[in-house]
């Protein structure tokens, strides 16, 4: 039976996941690139959502308007995509369609092979650009980041013109009408306690413009910044029993939208701690794999191991080579002390935005889905 599935897969295939249960075994080296690179191509955003680690109007902090030098950006592209790396996901802390010479981006990752993804806010493109981008077949997915079905909780969420409710709303419905049927669009929503009651009306406004899927997420707040705008026991339960209320009536009616994420933001909102803003508690039974699987590339430069680890870098791009950083020892550490079970509070404790040393990747987790994915699979061989 493993031979038929595995003669399924591609030679290709094949070698990369061998690489990367290799680097695994080995418990602090990668003899490949990561599978998937997030950059952030800027910091300038154009909205100031409310919950923004970066862009809120609560954060006093300075605002980054950093973005990455192209020339340099190109070499590094060029580079992962002879690693092994298969994807790019172009997002971070500021809109993607502010970076100065995103076309020239799109462009030549398309020449290197390597398919993309984009998170956006999606307020920037004309129906022009829409049809420049569908132009991208390498393109495989697109996520709008919205949170409200409606104009004046848009306005409210985003801190901006409830008319660019209504523009995004009609540029989705082209989109939607346009596009090839491979490219997946789905409406991405941070589910807070201003917007937790309104999910029927993303629902609808979801097949309303014809999008794919819905992506829930949870606040990954700022504790004593943003942290008003978490869910209390009540708003969360509540929100659970809705939530079911939704899933049933998605699954009764045959309907075409689907909540991508279901089990795990389920998950996530029952969490005994959810109401103070930690939602992944389950990463504690579970090693980590980010450090083979995943890599992070920020607007300043900075490489990240995981998505949440801005505040420990493993080296900077305009001042060290990508494979040194790969399989530095900053990276090594990341690597053994993520697959060791209980995790290391004092080194976790600094993932995400809180100090709390009971907190850490428990907070939120972004890369939980793969690390599942790969233990319930790595923890039946035989040879561990």
């Amino acid at each position: 039976m493993m031979c038929k599935i595995l003669n399924k897969i591609s030679f290709k295939e094949n070698k990369r996941r061998y690489l990367n249960l290799k680097g695994i075994f080995s418990r602090r080296f990668a003899y490949k690139g990561p599978d998937v690179v997030q950059i952030d191509l800027t910091d300038r955003c154009n909205s100031h959502c409310l919950i923004c680690w970066l862009h809120s109007l609560f954060v006093k902090e300075d605002k980054n308007t950093k973005e990455l030098d192209f020339i340099t950006l190109k070499n590094f592209i060029s580079y992962i995509a002879k690693s092994g790396t298969k994807e790019i996901i172009f997002s971070g802390g500021g809109e993607p369609f502010f970076y100065s010479k995103i076309w020239e981006v799109l462009e030549f990752t398309q020449k290197a092979g390597l398919t993309f993804r984009i998170n956006t806010n999606f307020t920037l493109l004309s129906r022009e650009d829409i049809n420049r981008l569908l132009s991208f077949n390498n393109l495989v997915s697109l996520t709008v980041s919205i949170w409200a079905g409606e104009a004046s909780l848009y306005s409210k969420l985003h801190n901006r013109d409830s008319d660019i409710f209504f523009k995004i709303k009609n540029n989705l419905k082209f989109l939607n009408i346009s596009k090839p049927r491979a490219l997946y669009v789905k409406v991405f929503v941070v589910v807070n306690n201003l917007n937790y009651s309104k999910l029927a009306g993303l629902i609808d406004l979801s097949t309303e413009t014809g999008c794919n899927a819905i992506e829930l997420g949870v606040p990954d707040v700022i504790p004593g910044v943003t942290d008003s705008f978490l869910l209390s026991k009540e708003q969360l339960s509540f929100l659970k029993q809705d939530f079911i209320k939704i899933i049933r009536n998605l699954n009764g009616k045959n309907h075409g939208i689907k909540i991508i994420n279901k089990n795990i933001f389920l998950r996530r909102i029952s969490n005994s701690k959810a109401c103070y803003g930690a939602y992944d508690s389950f990463v504690e039974r579970i090693p980590c794999y980010a450090g083979w699987t995943f890599l992070r590339l920020r607007a300043n430069g900075d490489f990240n191991s995981c998505l949440k680890s801005h505040r420990i870098p493993i080296g900077n791009f305009y001042k060290d080579s990508f494979p040194l950083v790969w399989n530095g020892l900053l990276q090594q550490e990341f690597r053994e002390k993520g697959l060791s079970i209980p995790k290391d509070k004092k080194y976790f404790k600094v993932i995400g935005n809180s100090f709390d040393e009971d907190v850490g990747c428990k907070r939120v987790c972004d890369n939980i889905l793969t690390n599942e994915h790969l233990y319930k699979i790595i923890k039946f061989l035989p040879w561990i």
